[in-house]
């Protein structure tokens, strides 16, 4: 089977540990065994792989996050801001005991930028810098 090829999808997005070992729209590769299906558990928003059996995500909508072992995703809270309106948009991991997340919270008429970092046993809020 064609790494580079997902099957039956358009492929929105991607994160990759190493050369051969991706997540692409949910499906994992490996370049032993091709493309699998990794969606059974997985947040819908974005994510980031560290190695071949550690990736984390988040799904913007529920506020969760996944983390995945290279076979299984494992949901775990995102405290984040007390404010209901509020989403995460990016990611990016560095090592299993490293990774940030990125979005914004509304208050009254104002959006706030918010981040929240992973430190291998759970996501912490953050404290994000000033916008000048």
């Amino acid at each position: 089977m064609d790494p580079l090829t997902v099957p039956d999808k358009d492929v929105d997005s991607v994160a990759c540990s190493r050369a051969g070992y991706c997540l692409a729209d949910l499906q994992a590769v490996d370049p032993q065994q091709g493309w699998t299906d990794a969606s059974s558990g997985a947040p819908t928003g974005a994510w980031s792989c560290a190695d071949p059996h550690f990736c984390a995500g988040v799904d913007s909508e529920k506020l969760i996050s996944g983390i995945w072992n290279g076979t299984n995703w494992k949901a775990v809270t995102v405290a984040g801001p007390p404010q209901r309106t509020r989403s995460l948009f990016s990611m990016s991991c560095t090592s299993p005991s490293f990774c940030m997340a990125v979005g914004m919270y509304f208050i009254k008429t104002q959006n706030w930028a918010w981040a929240e970092r992973w430190n291998g046993k759970k996501w912490q809020f953050s404290k994000t810098p000033a916008i000048r």
